[in-house]
């Protein structure tokens, strides 16, 4: 049985053949091991540490750096109109497709024009 890293070596050199492409030059070696190894780690383990108001709070952290828009609202019965504000706001069409999810599926999307 390979080792792991005689593994990886063996599917890295098959996708090299592959793609024509022979050994990265030892200064582009040294520079993608320094990038992964900066990388910053995962901190899903950590989600589940913290309570579900927290979860609420690190995603809409991590949405924000993303340039997402953020709207709060009190229940479930709120959605349509403000996704219909939303999409009017941003001259989108009024169209939506709801993910086939339970909670999703419970909400009253007629409430709304969209």
């Amino acid at each position: 049985m390979k080792s792991n890293e005689a593994s990886k070596a063996a599917i890295l050199g098959n996708i090299r053949r592959g793609l024509k492409r022979g050994t990265l030059p030892p200064d582009q070696q040294a520079m993608l091991r320094q990038r992964l190894a900066s990388h910053p780690r995962q901190i899903i383990p950590a989600r589940t540490a913290i309570s579900h108001a927290e979860q609420i709070e690190l995603f809409i952290r991590m949405a924000e750096r993303e340039y997402v828009t953020i709207a709060r609202v009190p229940d479930a019965s709120a959605l349509p109109p403000a996704i219909a504000d939303y999409l009017k706001s941003q001259n989108l069409p009024g169209e939506l497709v709801v993910a086939p999810h339970p909670d999703l599926q419970s909400v009253e999307w007629e409430a709304a024009p969209l």
